[in-house]
């Protein structure tokens, strides 16, 4: 299974939250550790507001009565949007299933991505601003399709 997973010390203790990026009957798993001992764990129909600092997604490889163990995915993700954002966003396909989006907020440049890395999921990044258009034909360029202007919803994390 995999979770977005936060870290930040609190008391001289590393404190770690992690959610199940997929639901269960519209609920998600919420794993609590501290100092890589685990605490508990419950379901939540709740998101958690993660910092950028030590946020990762990750997949839970070892699970025992007192620790959990998990493995770095191999992307660099930005925290998801909270639920009530959202952001205007082009769209891009290409033929190999993989899809790109592209939207700005806030002065800030997102990317939305889905491949088979990420199990066909949106994955969020805030990227370095280039000159208008750059990424666009950088993808375009790759064989990627535009498909229209959409928009990425912080609360179903899809595109729409």
């Amino acid at each position: 299974m995999a979770f977005e997973v936060g870290e930040e010390m609190i008391a001289g203790k590393l404190r770690t939250v992690a959610l199940s990026l997929d639901s269960v009957n519209g609920k998600k798993y919420r794993l609590e550790l501290t100092d890589g001992k685990f605490e508990q764990c419950f379901l939540t129909d709740q998101n958690h507001s993660f910092s950028s600092s030590g946020y990762k997604h990750q997949r839970l490889t070892d699970a025992s009565d007192t620790a959990l163990h998990f493995e770095d995915l191999p992307y660099q993700p930005s925290p998801y949007l909270h639920s009530s954002e959202s952001i205007a966003v082009e769209f891009y396909l290409h033929p190999s299933g993989k899809a790109w989006a592209i939207g700005s907020k806030n002065n800030r440049m997102h990317v939305f991505f889905a491949n088979a890395d990420t199990e066909h999921r949106y994955v969020h990044q805030i990227v370095k601003t280039l000159p208008e258009g750059e990424r666009q034909v950088e993808k375009s360029q790759k064989g990627y399709v535009y498909q229209g202007n959409k928009t990425f919803c912080g609360k179903t994390r899809s595109i729409i």
